[in-house]
C-alpha cells in the first residue's frame, strides 16, 4: 500500500509556485549529520528509504507507522536497511526519552509533547503538513463543508512553542493540482478517506458526473494544495552552545 499515487500520476498535473521549499532535499541534507533519526507516520517507508539511501544510515534509524497494512510494508521496505520500524498505534511511541537528534514527519500527526520527549537537547523536528485550505475547490464542488480547523504553520508553531520547543522556521505555501479526469478524483478520495469520510462513488455520483462534464469541457479541474513546513529545536541545556545544522 504505502502512499504511492503513481496510479493517477499521469491523470493529474502539479503546478508548483516558484520558491516553494523542497522537503525531500531538506530531510536528506539533515540526515547527513544525524546520529539517531526517526520518521513518524512513515507510510510504506518509501520516502524515508530514499532519504537514507542518499544520505547514509545514521548510527540508529527508526520509523513509526500506525496503519497495519503500511506497517508491514514499511518493515519490508526499511528492515533490510537496518531501520527499526515500530507500531505507533499506542498512546506513546515505543522509544525512550531523548533518543533522537532528528525527527521527520511528512503529513503525519504531530504530538508536540511527544516530540519534545523524544528529542535530545538541541535535536530537531522537520515536518511538512497538509494545511486546512487544501482541496477547498473540490469540497465545494462535491457539496462538502470546508475545513475550518485553521491548521497552518501558525497553529503548529503555537503547539510546539507551548511544549517548549524553539521554532526556527514556519512557512506556508500553496500549489495547484489539476485533475484530468473524474476517475482520478474518485481514486484519490478512496485512497485518503479522511478528506471526505463518507465518500463513495454511489453517494457522490451526481457531483462526480458534474465534475466529469466540467473536465470534458475545460480540460481539467484545478484544486489548491496548501502545505506548510515547520522546523523546531528542543532547547539545549543552559550551558550548551551550537546545534544541529539543516
Amino acid at each position: 500500500m504505502g502512499w504511492d499515487f503513481s496510479y493517477i500520476r499521469e491523470r493529474t498535473e502539479e503546478l508548483h509556485a516558484d520558491g516553494l521549499w523542497d522537503y525531500d532535499s531538506i530531510c536528506t541534507e539533515a540526515l547527513r549529520s544525524a546520529h539517531a533519526s526517526l520518521d513518524i507516520d512513515t507510510g510504506g517507508g518509501e520516502r524515508y528509504s530514499r532519504y537514507l539511501s542518499e544520505a547514509g544510515l545514521p548510527s540508529f534509524a527508526a520509523a513509526a507507522e500506525t496503519w497495519p497494512p503500511n506497517l508491514e510494508l514499511a518493515r519490508r521496505t526499511l528492515g533490510p536497511l537496518g531501520v527499526e520500524v515500530a507500531d505507533a498505534s499506542g498512546d506513546a511511541l515505543p522509544f525512550g526519552e531523548a533518543t533522537f537528534d532528528l525527527i521527520l514527519n511528512r503529513h503525519g500527526l504531530v504530538d508536540a509533547e511527544e516530540v519534545k520527549r523524544l528529542l535530545i537537547p538541541g535535536g530537531r523536528l522537520i515536518t511538512q503538513q497538509v494545511g486546512s485550505r487544501t482541496n477547498r475547490e473540490l469540497l465545494s464542488a462535491l457539496g462538502v463543508a470546508p475545513d475550518e480547523t485553521g491548521w497552518d504553520s501558525v497553529a503548529l508553531r503555537a503547539q510546539l512553542e507551548t511544549a517548549g520547543l524553539a521554532v526556527e522556521r514556519a512557512e506556508d505555501g500553496e500549489y495547484v493540482n489539476r485533475y484530468l479526469d473524474a476517475g482520478a478524483i474518485a481514486w484519490y478520495l478512496k485512497a485518503v478517506p479522511w478528506v471526505i469520510p463518507d465518500f463513495s462513488i454511489d453517494a457522490y455520483s451526481e457531483p462526480l458526473l458534474a465534475l466529469h462534464r466540467r473536465i470534458e469541457e475545460e480540460g481539467h479541474f484545478a484544486v489548491t494544495i496548501h502545505q506548510f513546513i515547520v522546523v523546531a529545536t528542543a532547547a539545549p541545556p543552559a550551558s550548551a552552545t551550537g546545534g544541529i545544522a539543516v
